[in-house]
């Protein structure tokens, strides 16, 4: 499996709705086949414990001058 598979299946099998795009059509054959494929629950596991809490968006986008949310109260309820 690719990376991209791996990802596709670990989301998949945790019951989230996932939506990958593509316009190559190998990598969309790719993302298709990823449906044959499941992990072991070894490998779920291992997934599981790569999450280090790193964001790559802060949230401080969903904040507006003299609001009533900041960044901190919506991502950290």
């Amino acid at each position: 499996m690719s990376p991209a598979q791996v990802a596709l299946a670990y989301t998949i099998q945790r019951g989230n709705a996932v939506i990958p795009k593509s316009i190559n059509q190998a990598r969309l054959l790719q993302n298709l086949e990823t449906l044959n494929h499941t992990l072991t629950e070894e490998d779920m596991a291992l997934l599981k414990d790569l999450d280090k809490g790193h964001r790559f968006i802060d949230g401080k986008f969903w904040e507006v001058d003299n609001g009533p949310y900041t960044a901190d109260s919506i991502w950290n309820a």
